[in-house]
């Protein structure tokens, strides 16, 4: 049953319990007492309804703002993965210079076995 039917509820109850009383002392006992009833019910609903109603905006700010961290942390993410990409690729452009210095020390390691194989040759020939 829902708030405002019991209210109607009570209200007829003590309207019908007063009305067949003939004591007026009664019928006001009765009709205040109903009013107080339906004051007290009115006010519980209106709790009722405002905590709902405070509920569903909270839920819906949670909704956003954890809406909100989500992106946040999607933009995170993807800048992480752009450090990391370009991270590699420094790292690959490294290797490739260490690559190219292994190259020329072994180069010039030949070159200068050549060139002690040779002057060896000439010391010995002369």
């Amino acid at each position: 049953m829902t708030a405002s039917r019991r209210l109607y509820t009570q209200l007829a109850a003590s309207a019908a319990e007063a009305a067949s009383s003939g004591s007026r002392p009664l019928k006001i006992i009765g009709t205040v007492s109903a009013v107080g009833t339906a004051l007290v019910l009115v006010s519980q609903w209106a709790t009722g309804v405002q905590l709902d109603a405070f509920k569903k905006s909270m839920r819906a700010d949670l909704k956003t703002e954890l809406g909100a961290v989500r992106n946040d942390m999607n933009d995170v993410k993807t800048e992480l993965g752009a450090m990391l990409n370009d991270i590699k690729t420094e790292l690959g452009a490294m290797r490739n210079d260490m690559n190219d210095m292994k190259t020329e020390l072994g180069a010039m390691r030949n070159d200068l076995k050549t060139a002690l194989l040779g002057a060896m040759e000439r010391a010995v020939t002369h």
